[in-house]
């Protein structure tokens, strides 16, 4: 029996884009059995806006949270809800190609060995579009939420698996289109001076994690964590 495949993705600021990330799924060779989006806007402005994909499509789910939950709760909230193998994690700003999640789901399959399958995007890191295998999150462990809301917690789950003698798997073809920035650009001056302390706050805990900035860690074992 086929394995469901899920596609999942949080949302903040860029709610247009989440809307049309989901359109481009939608067109795919492969159809994911459910897509859901993590609406961390905390008013219930991102449910409201994405409602009439959920009207017209039946595999589009929203789950609200009353705050935003940040990426590496999301990610941690999908991988513990739906805990299957065939999940696909997403910024809410890209727009995969009609083979992308079918090229990522064959490639997964037929390397049962491997648990981190990443999409061939024009720009933004690997983890931009991502399928974790549930086997890979429990021997890795869960993403660190002290990471919070963003950045450095995919730097952080690169070295887990590095050190546990897992690599990221780039499938070719698995192509998507990334604006990058989405939810920056859409941030007020007050917005952009947490953004500002969050990001310093979250280096200076890698590096006290790791001894190092990302390619310059020193410690084998996080330190005092």
């Amino acid at each position: 029996m086929r394995k469901k495949v899920y596609y999942a993705l949080p949302t903040y600021k860029a709610l247009d884009l989440a809307y049309e990330s989901v359109l481009a799924v939608l067109r795919g060779t492969v159809v994911p059995d459910k897509i859901i989006i993590a609406d961390n806007t905390g008013d219930g402005s991102g449910t409201n806006y994405l409602k009439p994909l959920t009207e017209k499509f039946a595999n589009v789910y929203i789950w609200p949270q009353t705050y935003n939950i940040g990426v590496s709760k999301s990610w941690n909230l999908f991988h513990r809800e739906i805990a299957d193998d065939y999940i696909i994690i997403a910024n809410d700003d890209i727009q995969v190609d009609p083979y992308t999640i079918e090229k990522i789901v064959t490639t997964a399959e037929a390397r049962p060995n491997d648990i981190l399958f990443t999409g061939d995007g024009e720009s933004g890191n690997a983890f931009s579009l991502f399928l974790l295998t549930q086997r890979g999150y429990n021997l890795i462990g869960a993403f660190d939420e002290k990471f919070s809301p963003a950045y450095f917690e995919d730097n952080d789950y690169a070295r887990r698996m590095f050190l546990k003698g897992y690599y990221i798997v780039p499938v070719k073809g698995a192509t998507y289109r990334h604006e990058g920035s989405s939810t920056l650009k859409r941030f007020t001056p007050q917005e952009w001076d947490a953004h500002h302390n969050s990001h310093r706050a979250n280096e200076r805990y890698y590096i006290a994690k790791w001894g190092g900035l990302p390619h310059n860690e020193y410690y084998d074992t996080p330190f005092n964590m």
